[in-house]
């Protein structure tokens, strides 16, 4: 019997040294890469993650994600159903990791890793290794990306989703079955659940999944797995929608011009980024570099352009819907056109083109670790720290909660909740819950619950909401310090500074 298999079926096998390098070769060629690729994205991103301080938007995820499940389905059904399929998954998340903002901000992270490395997957697939690099590169450095990354919102996540869409689909033209069809309807449904404006992204996986050599029936089923089943699928996300589209009416304030339009969405304020990425681009083409019509380019045009031009057209005919980070979404299509133009030039070429990209990707990165990176500038962290430092229990509070969602300090409540354990909330009415928004219902403060030997913390954006109350209810300026961009103030009763002595009870600190 061995000698029957040593002379029929040798011939036919490699060698054992043959097969360990084929081996090596798949191990270095399909396993390393995007390996090394996935752990530096994660690394890359969570660094630092935890520094900004929450604000108005990731407070909202944490006040939806932290409500009984009963409780959440009504919320999300009467409010905020765009946002409810990555609410639930924060909901199970932070009751197993916590609420931390490296917790909370973990997923986002998570995300970014796995859509680069689906982008280096792609890149080297339909460009070359060079280009997946490049690509996953620009991707990861890309100020959108790096923002989005450290966010606690659905953009990273529904970015995510379509690219491991658009993986399967790319997979799927290669290899017949129902298996890979269904696994591509499912992460395209996912995405559009995840945020639904990824639904514009859906024709351009369609477009990549046509084949114009295969017959009109299996081209009709490929377009329906990526496009009309996941289509039909979102249709009660599309009408929840349209009947809670009062949630969004703040976006009629939003400017529709040039830079929001075709650089906000991509760099934010780094407009120098896409100076640099100009000029780059400039020297590929003077080189001699150009970018074929291939499938997957006009795919990818598509996809980089599509989601934009729908949004600025609906709010440009009266439906406002478009702000720059909602095309989170066509940061992969950039990355790979930009990996694309640059890849197939000489090694040294493409290890320049990294290094300039990385370099002007710099300050932004740096920024946008900061602790009041986020909009609004504030640190909410350091302002209730402060506060429940040197608050004793009983003591109540008033926070300012007027103005743009980015300053409010009252978001501070729902974004830090442990730091006012103790305290008494004088303006609070009845909870968000209630009344179906993100915000409390609020009255007139009522000083005659607050014992006559407690003091009231004022947190403001200028320190003068509040003061003309406070006198007229006997109350003086104890102290008063700005904290994280807010002004923080501690007010007693002027019987009690008499009792008790003029000076403070804010003992010195170190601020940081």
């Amino acid at each position: 019997m061995l000698t029957a298999l040593t002379s029929s079926d040798a011939p036919h096998a490699p060698s054992f040294p043959a097969r360990r390098r084929r081996l090596r070769s798949s191990i270095v060629d399909g396993g390393w890469e995007p390996l090394f690729v996935f752990a530096a994205t994660l690394v890359v991103t969570m660094a630092w993650s935890w520094v900004p301080s929450f604000w108005y938007d990731e407070a909202a995820t944490l006040q939806l994600a932290r409500l009984p499940l009963p409780e959440f389905v009504g919320f999300v059904r009467h409010r905020d159903a765009v946002h409810g399929l990555y609410a639930f998954v924060m909901h199970g998340w932070i009751h197993v990791f916590g609420a931390s903002e490296f917790s909370v901000r973990f997923p986002s992270a998570l995300a970014v890793a796995v859509g680069a490395t689906g982008v280096f997957h792609l890149g080297r697939r339909w460009f070359g290794t060079a280009a997946g690099v490049l690509a996953a590169l620009i991707f990861v450095v890309l100020p959108r990306m790096t923002t989005q990354g450290v966010e606690a919102r659905s953009y990273a996540m529904a970015t995510t989703l379509l690219i491991v869409a658009a993986v399967l689909v790319a997979a799927a033209r290669e290899r017949r079955g129902w298996a890979l069809r269904v696994a591509v309807t499912g992460a395209a449904a996912a995405a559009v659940w995840m945020f639904a404006y990824a639904l514009f992204v859906l024709p351009a996986l369609a477009l990549l999944a046509d084949d114009t050599s295969l017959p009109g029936r299996t081209r009709i089923r490929r377009a329906s797995a990526v496009l009309a089943v996941p289509g039909i699928l979102a249709v009660p996300l599309v009408l929840t929608m349209i009947a809670q589209r009062g949630q969004v009416a703040w976006l009629a304030a939003q400017d529709v011009n040039p830079y929001t339009v075709l650089i906000e969405p991509m760099f934010g304020s780094a407009f120098w980024v896409p100076i640099g990425w100009a000029l780059l681009c400039a020297v590929a083409v003077r080189a001699g570099r150009r970018v074929t019509l291939s499938r997957p380019v006009v795919s990818l045009l598509a996809w980089l352009c599509l989601p934009g031009t729908v949004l600025v057209v609906l709010s440009l005919a009266g439906t406002p819907v478009f702000t720059p980070r909602y095309l989170t979404m066509c940061a992969p299509a950039l990355a790979l056109l930009g990996g694309s133009l640059i890849g197939a030039a000489r090694r040294r070429v493409v290890i320049a083109a990294c290094v300039l990209v990385c370099v002007l990707s710099v300050p932004h990165y740096v920024a946008s670790r900061l602790p009041t990176a986020k909009p609004g500038a504030t640190d909410l962290r350091a302002a209730t720290s402060f506060i429940a430092a040197h608050a004793r229990p009983g003591d109540a509070f008033l926070l300012e909660a007027s103005g743009p969602g980015g300053t409010r300090p009252r978001v501070a409540i729902a974004a830090y909740p442990h730091a006012f354990a103790g305290l008494r909330d004088i303006a609070f009415a009845s909870s968000y819950v209630d009344t179906g928004t993100y915000s409390d219902t609020l009255v007139e403060p009522t000083f005659t619950k607050i014992a006559i030997d407690a003091d009231i913390w004022v947190a403001t954006r200028d320190g003068s909401a509040f003061a003309q109350q406070l006198a007229e209810h006997g109350y003086a300026q104890a102290s008063i310090r700005e904290v994280g961009g807010l002004t923080v103030g501690e007010w007693r009763r002027e019987d009690a500074r008499a009792a008790h002595g003029a000076g403070s009870r804010v003992r010195p600190i170190a601020l940081g």
